[in-house]
Formats: C-alpha cells, sequence, structure tokens
C-alpha cells in the first residue's frame, strides 16, 4: 500500500491514486445518475414499492454500480501488459484487492452522502440499518462480478448477469419470501430463498431473520472473493487461458 510511482510530470502517486486513476469516475457518476432518476421518479409519485420507500434509494444504486465496476475491474484478457504484472513483485490478487478497495471506498464515501439526502425524503432510518441495506448486497454483486468475469473473460457478460439478479431481487423480490405459493417443484426450495434475498427488506421478515439474511448474502460474497483470490494465484492458468484465447 506504500508504494509509490514517480512519473515524469513530477508528481508522486500513490497506489492509491494510481488504481482510481485506472478505474476512474464512470461507476459514481452511474450512481448520482441512478440515484437521481430514483429521486425524480419518488418526487413524481410514481407508484413502485422501490421508488415509494426512500430507505431504498441508495440499496438500489450503490450495489448495482459496484457490481458493474467490479466485473471490469480486472479481466486476464483485456488487461494490458499482464505479463509484466505478473513479474512484478506485488502478487497479482493484492493489485485486484487494491482496486476492489479503492471501488468500495469512494463508493462508501459516494454512499454516506446520498443516505443523508434520502433522510430528508423521509428515510429516517438509523445508521447501521441504512449500512445493511446496500454493503452486504454490494459485497455480494462484487464477489460475482469478479469471479464471473476470470471464469468467462467476458465482462460485459457478468455485468449483464449482475443486471439481472439486480431487476429481479430489487422490483420482484416478494416472489422470493416463504409465503408466497409456488409450483412444485419450486416449492421445495422457495421457502428458503430468502435467506440469500439481495434486497430483503427489515419489514418483510423478523429482526433475527434479516440479519441472518444479511450475514449470509456478506458471507456468500467473501466466499466468490476468495474464489477470485484461488483463481489470481494460478499465475500459469490465467497466461495458458490467454494464449488459448489469442491462438483462436
Amino acid at each position: 500500500m506504500n508504494r509509490t510511482f514517480n512519473y515524469p510530470n513530477g508528481h508522486l502517486m500513490t497506489a492509491w491514486y494510481v488504481n482510481f486513476r485506472i478505474m476512474g469516475w464512470l461507476s459514481l457518476i452511474g450512481t448520482i445518475g441512478l440515484y437521481t432518476t430514483l429521486v425524480l421518479a419518488h418526487a413524481l409519485e410514481i407508484r413502485n414499492p422501490v421508488i415509494a420507500d426512500p430507505g431504498r434509494l441508495v440499496e438500489m444504486c450503490v450495489p448495482l454500480m459496484i457490481g458493474f465496476q467490479a466485473a471490469f475491474l480486472f479481466s486476464p484478457d483485456d488487461e494490458p501488459c499482464l505479463e509484466i504484472i505478473l513479474a512484478t513483485p506485488r502478487p497479482l490478487w493484492l493489485i485486484v484487492f487494491d482496486r476492489l478497495l479503492v471501488l468500495f471506498s469512494t463508493q462508501s464515501i459516494l454512499a454516506c452522502v446520498l443516505m443523508g439526502i434520502s433522510n430528508q425524503f423521509g428515510g429516517g432510518e438509523s445508521f447501521l440499518l441504512a449500512w445493511a441495506r446496500w454493503l452486504p448486497t454490494a459485497i455480494l454483486f462484487a464477489g460475482i462480478g469478479i469471479d464471473l468475469t476470470l471464469r468467462t473473460r467476458q465482462p460485459a457478460f457478468s455485468a449483464s448477469v449482475i443486471g439481472l439478479l439486480w431487476f429481479i431481487g430489487g422490483f420482484f423480490g416478494n416472489a422470493l419470501l416463504p409465503d408466497n405459493i409456488s409450483p412444485y417443484p419450486f416449492s421445495l426450495i422457495q421457502p428458503h430463498l430468502w435467506l440469500l434475498h439481495p434486497y430483503l427488506q427489515p419489514h418483510d421478515l423478523t429482526g433475527l431473520e434479516y440479519a441472518v439474511n444479511r450475514m449470509l448474502v456478506t458471507a456468500m460474497g467473501v466466499v466468490l472473493w476468495m474464489v477470485a483470490v484461488y483463481w489470481l494465484r494460478n499465475q500459469e492458468q490465467l497466461m495458458s487461458d490467454s494464449s488459448a484465447k489469442e491462438d483462436r
């Protein structure tokens, strides 16, 4: 983390600043744009449970943009000078983790600002609950984005999967609750889907069940992060897969 880079213009840049320059402002701009759209829809009193609840505004924006950015965070086939990066003393998984840390840090600062704005619309939730709404989902979406990109080497596909999960979980999440009737054989697993429901609401079930859901969603994301670290540590596999794709 203390590693520095001396550029010809004389400026001294830390690794965090370099990673921020690599990722750019796109995810932050996307979060602000989506949040503004939902706020305008809320002001127009559009009858939709997602838009009507001010407490859901941040959780619908930040995890999605974190997932999108994570999908494009590191793709071996699109990474310039991959051989040089692998030859440096710093492990590849730490470089990717640095980028993840920058992504979550910047989005968390923005989320705090947006949560304050949401409270002005009548959110009125505790600070802890406001974070519990979006942070576990963001960790899960980031894990899905990184892991799918490493496996498929298609960041656009990873982003599409995240967008689909966001749409289903955010707008049709009630179908995942245990009191909904579903046909066989889906009825065998439907009563348990709330455990990994990315957008479970505090009022949908009891407080204990909501806490269990948040912990399991976070744990699933952490497991996916660990799987991604395993893939990144296998440098031979990364290089062989990249070479095979170039040959095709």
